[in-house]
Formats: C-alpha cells, structure tokens, sequence
C-alpha cells in the first residue's frame, strides 16, 4: 500500500493574515474501496470494515488532512484503550507524518503539534476523563464498537457542536451502539450520515490465494466476523432495542406515576448485586421503571427498610412485590428462605417470578422497548442510572445484570395477572404440558413457541410482530 498520493492544503496560520500552502506527501496508496469514503461529502463517515482493510491506516490518513485544513484545533483519534492508542495509531501517525510540517512530539502524553497550530492526541476511551477537553477540530473513533455507548454521546458528540467539525468511525463488526449507528447512516435519511461495509476482499493488495488460505483454516464464524465484517448474532449488545431517545422518559412524562397500579421486582444477590425496580403501569399499558435500588452486601432487614422507603406513596398491592425463584430455597440448618426472612422478620410477602426462561423475560422486555414500532410500551426513569447502564452494557455471555433480572420478573408479572392491557397484543402460549415427560422439554417448547409466535428477527435480535 506504499505510494504517493499529494494533497495540497492551504492553511492559516493561527493569529496571522497569510495563508500559506503545504503539499501534503501521504505514504499511504488508497484503494478504490477506501476512495468512496475520501469521495463522500458526509460529516459523519461510518466504516465496517473486516481484518486487514486498512481502517487505521486511512484513519491516520483522514486526520492528518484534517488537522492541515483547520489548524490551531484539537483533534481526537480515539481507541478503546490508551495503550491500543499507543501501540498501534501512534506508530502509524509517525510512518505517514513529514518531519517537516511536525512541530513537536510528546510520545508520553501521545500528542504532536503541527506547524499548523493544530494538535493530534492520541486518547483510550477507558478513562473516560482524559477525553473532555476543548472543542475538536475532528474526531477519529477508532474500533467504534468496542466503545462503551456513553463515550460517544455524552462526551465527544458535544466537542464537535462548535465548530461542526467531522468524525470517522471504523471499525470491526459487533452488536451494540455502533450497529445503531451504522444502520442509521445506511438509511441516508440524513445526508450528514453516510456508511459503508468493506471485507478482506476489498483489498486488492492481499493475494486471492491467501484469502483462500486464510478461509481454508478458519472456522466459519471467525471468518464471518473477523475478515468478511458480519455482525453475529448472540453476540455484543444484548438489548440493541434499547435506544436512550426513545426509552428513556422525558421529564414530567409519566406525572401521576405514584397513583398508577405498581409492580415490584426484585433479584436477590447471594454473592454480588441485589436489584429491585419499580415498575408503575399507566392507564395506556404502558411499562415506567419509576425507581431502582441496587446494593451489594446488605442484609435482609436493610434492603426491605429501603424497599420500604421507596414504595411509600405508591400504588402497590401485596401481591404485587415479585422475587426470584431462587430466593424461597431452604437454606442451612434454620431452613429459612431468604423470602422466609422478609415474610417474617419484615413482613415483605414476596410472590415467586415467573418460572418461565430468560429468554422468554428477556424476549418480553425487548418487545416492550420497541413496542408497535413507532412508539415504546417501556420507558425509563433518567435517574434510574444503573438500569440505563445494565441496557447498554449488557452483552452475550455476560452475567445478567441484578435490575435487568428484577425488571424481566416484574414485568412479566405485569402481563401475566392482566396489567397492562398491552398484553392482548402479546402471543397467548397454549402449551399441552401433558404429553411432556421431563421439564426441560417444557422449556425448549416454550422457548420456540414465544420466538415463533413473534415472527423472530434473528438478524437484530427482537421479537418483528
């Protein structure tokens, strides 16, 4: 990929009348695939792209221009990690720069001023202070999906505002925020948006023959995933539904939320979190989680007096408070349950959750944060922070989170004893339980009936009717 490739930048320099022009000597020879990215007019450039494609290599490229045409501003190439930074795009940003138009470099702070004035600083997103700062010039965000959600709307989209400076995501394909933004831009319903999915094979510098190879003594999913950019299910995001514009609730949405029939679920932690949720269900059949209450360590009587608390003014009937199953096993020799002990010590008269699966709960939660499509049947309280945090942490092959579990039992609660009046538009499960000989089959029928009967949308994960 060695080459010329020129660009002449005019330039001003910062505090001066003159402007002044530098050729611009890119080492870097584009490929045609990497030509339709440079080609597009769109503020926001979004990339999935397979192994060797060359992200960061024309990353590296696409902010050296930048920083050329708006000198005297900071601008962000941002990894995952600082040492991904280090390691990979600052070696890079040292092969393509000319020595010439290189002011000075700070490798301990990954920062190079240019004799433009402008400032390229090489962050990791795992510290998420390091990125507040000035208002940017450009963005790179390098392995945009491996990026927690948070990092891109609540921290770097605001430092672009001043100046409505551009940004590049590229990365490798996994489920989570960036597959939302990717299927944003793919709509081109905002012009500002523009996206593009490249393999392995859109390379020309890689023999076809070595493609072959690679292929050969791949299994087929590394192979999806890693070289052909194919996004694979059961895999990154669990809850992609969750969209925090649409499920988290606006304020004074819900105003008569404490007079409204009220759920509670709650998820025992015997070793780590305990998770209660409250969960009021409007005259609509709509779902609110109003409040939450997550804590490690405490014992029974401390979670019921906070419990306690917390339900004071609202509409919450005794069979409404809903604790997981595992919570009513004998334990020791007292052979008390730790629904025993709020029953008895504290008057708490937990019901059992569901035994349905998780993914049944979890199948009902998603149909609840999409609803019919346009509008949710499930919104947030913004305070409930760590219930917001849970949706878009979560990840296949993760622990469930505490509160995601107590939501999932109290609002399949909810729909099970009639609710909410959404739960006519919910499947009705007839199962024939008589001619089942061992409980697990009961649930790998019931698994296929609920996914079924939604008209399952494997490619995003979600219940489509």
């Amino acid at each position: 990929m060695e080459g010329r490739d020129d660009q002449r930048q005019a330039y001003k320099h910062p505090g001066r009348e003159v402007v002044s022009e530098y050729v611009y000597k890119s080492r870097l020879k584009l490929t045609p695939a990497q030509r339709k990215i440079e080609a597009s007019k769109a503020r926001f450039k979004i990339v999935k792209a397979g192994r060797r494609f060359g992200k960061t290599k024309y990353a590296v490229r696409w902010m050296i221009l930048q920083a050329i045409k708006t000198p005297g501003e900071d601008h962000y190439y941002v990894a995952p990690t600082y040492r991904m930074a280090a390691e990979i795009a600052w070696r890079e940003f040292m092969a393509q720069l000319d020595p010439d138009i290189i002011k000075r470099c700070n490798e301990r702070a990954l920062e190079i001023e240019l004799i433009t004035g402008a400032r390229i600083c090489l962050k990791g997103s795992e510290n998420e202070d390091s990125l507040r700062g000035r208002r940017l010039g450009s963005l790179v965000v390098e392995e945009a999906a491996y990026h927690k959600p948070n990092v891109w709307a609540e921290i770097l989209r605001p430092m672009l505002a001043d100046l409505k400076a551009p940004a590049l995501f590229i990365s490798s394909p996994r489920r989570g925020w960036f597959t939302t933004l990717y299927q944003y831009a793919e709509t081109r319903k905002d012009k500002d948006f523009e996206a593009w999915h490249f393999t392995i094979y859109d390379n020309p510098y890689i023999d076809a023959k070595e493609i072959d190879q690679i292929k050969a003594t791949s299994s087929d999913m590394v192979f999806r995933k890693e070289y052909m950019a194919e996004e694979i299910e059961q895999e990154g995001a669990v809850y992609l539904e969750f969209t925090p514009a649409r499920n988290i609730a606006r304020p004074n949405q819900f105003p008569g939320a404490s007079s409204f029939p009220t759920v509670v679920g709650a998820d025992w932690g015997h070793d780590d979190d305990t998770g209660v949720v409250w969960i009021p269900i409007t005259p609509y059949g709509f779902a609110y989680v109003a409040k939450e209450h997550v804590r490690n360590g405490w014992d029974v009587r401390r979670h019921a007096e906070m419990i306690q608390r917390l339900s004071m003014g609202m509409e919450i009937r005794r069979e409404n408070y809903v604790l997981d199953t595992s919570a009513f096993r004998k334990e020791g020799t007292s052979q008390k349950s730790i629904a025993d002990m709020f029953a008895n010590e504290m008057g708490f008269y937990f019901q059992r959750s569901h035994k349905g699966s998780v993914d049944y709960g979890t199948d009902l939660v998603k149909r609840f944060l999409r609803g019919d499509g346009e509008t949710p049947w499930l919104y947030v309280n913004p305070n409930c922070k760590e219930t917001i945090r849970a949706f878009q942490e979560w990840e296949w092959g993760q622990h469930e989170p505490d509160v995601l579990a107590a939501l999932r039992y109290g609002l399949t609660h909810a729909v099970i004893k009639k609710m909410t009046k959404l739960h006519e538009q919910l499947p009705r499960l007839k199962i024939d339980t008589s001619v089942l000989s061992q409980p697990k089959d009961l649930e790998l029928i019931r698994r296929k009936s609920v996914r079924d009967s939604w008209d399952w949308d494997y490619e995003n994960g979600a219940p489509l009717g």
